[in-house]
């Protein structure tokens, strides 16, 4: 749940701390901090908890204010809510962080 226009990235509390913050990390060093705001992490029950589980690392990244207005998963995720931009915003983000967690592998 990350396509869509103008999107909010809040930190999601259910998630692996310290992989959450390289991605904040990733996301501020690419001067995405409008898109990925600092501040408190909300919990979210979501895709990501199984993984969590199975001891897993694991990062939500989410946008919350299409969760909040009721369009997570639901039929109202539909394609026309995507925005290009944002979608190629986080795989710059996530490219970067496998280049982050590469480089501290071999460290």
């Amino acid at each position: 749940m990350f396509g869509g226009h103008d999107p909010q990235f809040r930190p999601e509390a259910n998630s692996t701390p310290w992989l959450r913050d390289v991605v904040f990390t990733s996301a501020d060093r690419l001067d995405y901090r409008n898109a990925f705001p600092s501040g408190g992490a909300l919990p979210v029950d979501d895709d990501h908890q199984p993984f969590l589980a199975a001891g897993v690392p694991a990062v939500d990244i989410i946008d919350f204010a299409p969760f909040l207005r009721g369009h997570h998963h639901t039929a109202e995720d539909t394609i026309d809510r995507c925005s290009p931009d944002t979608l190629a915003m986080i795989g710059r983000v996530v490219l970067a962080t496998l280049g982050e967690l590469e480089r501290r592998m071999k460290n």
